[in-house]
């Protein structure tokens, strides 16, 4: 918190007291950014008011915005006072929230989905210093891209988690300060769809078992992640000798198959 004091002088360099020409004059304040980099021109504190002997003190104002500005003072009222401004000055602001945004409500296990993830400063707009975003949950099970550095205020994650159930991120950014926040979310289980090349009916036929993972609704194979470890077993269905077979498997094939 800082303080601005106004004072209307005439062209003789003399302060216009009370009196003089009016008892008092109405005086507002308006921040200017001077520079490319500011996140934007926000302040708190009071802007507007009169004078009393020909001066003011703004003495509650905080620039709230990241970047290089100035203060302009005018009278309001009279056009033949000129405004003038103060010289430039710098301010780096803080981190004030951390807002994570999910497009997808439920993802399904081992598929991929973003998380954007919003870093605000004290004037409620994107924080413009360096920061280094964070995700993690308790139990590990989050994979993908979880840490980036940025100067927008904003990154977006693509993540997949490896097993289902109702989940906690918590997001950390690191700039100036500290800031930590939580996002909930329910994650599906996927599941394995299975297909023989053909059905075998006799001993010594050999045939393909085809396995793939899809979303929990069945629409959607699972390309990007893995490789998975996939266990087959036979099951004796009605009176058999035996549940003994040979198989080969690709662990990591191309085609989202095993």
């Amino acid at each position: 918190m800082f303080g601005v004091i106004v004072q209307v002088y005439n062209n003789a360099g003399t302060v216009l007291s009370d009196g003089v020409t009016k008892e008092s004059y109405s005086i507002e304040l308006v921040l200017t950014a001077t520079g490319s980099d500011s996140s934007g021109s926000e302040t708190s504190g009071t802007l507007t008011g009169d004078t009393e002997a020909g001066a003011i003190t703004f003495s509650d104002l905080s620039v709230l915005s990241k970047g290089t500005f100035t203060i302009g003072s005018s009278v309001t009222g009279f056009e033949d006072i000129a405004s003038v401004s103060t010289s430039s000055f710098t301010i780096s602001n803080s981190i004030s929230s951390v807002v994570a945004v999910v497009l997808v409500s439920s993802p399904s296990s081992y598929f991929n989905f973003d998380i954007t993830v919003n870093i605000l400063g004290d004037d409620d707009l994107a924080y413009l210093h360096s920061t280094t975003i964070t995700l993690s949950v308790d139990d590990g099970s989050l994979l993908g891209t979880t840490s980036a550095t940025t100067s927008t205020g904003s990154h977006i994650f693509t993540v997949y988690f490896t097993t289902e159930g109702a989940k906690t991120i918590t997001i950390t950014a690191v700039g100036g300060n500290t800031v930590t926040s939580t996002q909930s979310i329910t994650i599906l289980k996927s599941i394995l769809t299975t297909s023989l090349s053909t059905t075998p009916d006799d001993s010594t036929d050999i045939f393909t078992v085809s396995i793939s993972v899809y979303d929990s609704t069945g629409a959607s194979k699972e390309m990007n992640n893995g490789p998975y470890t996939i266990a087959i077993a036979l099951t004796e269905q009605s009176s058999a000798s035996g549940t003994v077979m040979t198989f080969e498997l690709d662990l990591n094939p191309p085609d989202g198959e095993v």
